[in-house]
């Protein structure tokens, strides 16, 4: 080979280890401002003698008239999670989505200022489940969240890099809302500015009952 073949396979050997470093920059570049969520939902073991609303159930609206909970019946979704930003920059929770049917947003989320009066029935099935899992049932009973008894993840909230948010959700809702939510696994996807994240979570559905 002659020194000129050297010098070309030098220049080109140089040209590749840039475009390697340019290429594992770009990357590493995405990975620092890609949007990344942990999503964990919290359990409670429901306790007949505690005055806080279990968590992950969903509920009717317990100062309702029970004789349009046929006809038109107000529910309240109640989720307690846990969100852990494992971005490099702070994120802002757009909305949230119930199994790519039920759209929450700010115009449809609900403050509790003082109390949110709830009813849960369990049927049979879910009261025999209650039994199995926590060797209680759930009571069909009136029962109240207050403003105090958790700490409350809302629509627009931010969490900043490398922290993370826990408490409940509350989403309310009509027939629509108790159509798109199952008894059982639910998907439960959060929105943000650039990228939507799907966790699956566990929901106790409340049975409407026939004779008010």
């Amino acid at each position: 080979m002659q020194i000129k073949d050297y010098i070309t396979i030098t220049i080109s050997s140089i040209a590749l280890l840039f475009s390697f470093c340019s290429v594992l920059f770009t990357f590493l570049n995405f990975r620092r401002t890609e949007t990344r969520l942990e999503i964990e939902q919290l359990k409670f073991s429901p306790n007949p003698l505690a005055t806080k609303v279990r968590p992950n159930m969903l509920y009717l609206d317990g100062i309702q008239n029970p004789d349009l909970w046929t006809v038109v019946p107000m529910f309240y979704l109640i989720i307690y999670v846990k969100i852990n930003n494992l971005s490099h920059t702070g994120i802002t929770i757009s909305n949230f989505i119930i199994n790519n049917k039920f759209l929450v947003s700010k115009l449809n989320t609900v403050e509790i200022e003082k109390e949110l009066p709830l009813k849960y029935f369990a049927s049979k099935e879910s009261e025999s489940r209650d039994l199995k899992n926590y060797g209680h049932a759930v009571p069909m009973s009136f029962t109240a969240l207050r403003h105090d008894d958790y700490d409350f993840i809302n629509v627009g909230n931010r969490i900043e890099a490398k922290s993370s948010i826990e408490g409940a959700i509350i989403i309310p809702g009509n027939q629509s809302l108790y159509v798109a939510v199952d008894e059982g696994i639910n998907k439960l996807t959060i929105v943000t500015p650039d990228k939507k994240f799907d966790t699956y979570i566990k929901i106790d559905k409340t049975v409407i009952p026939s004779n008010s």
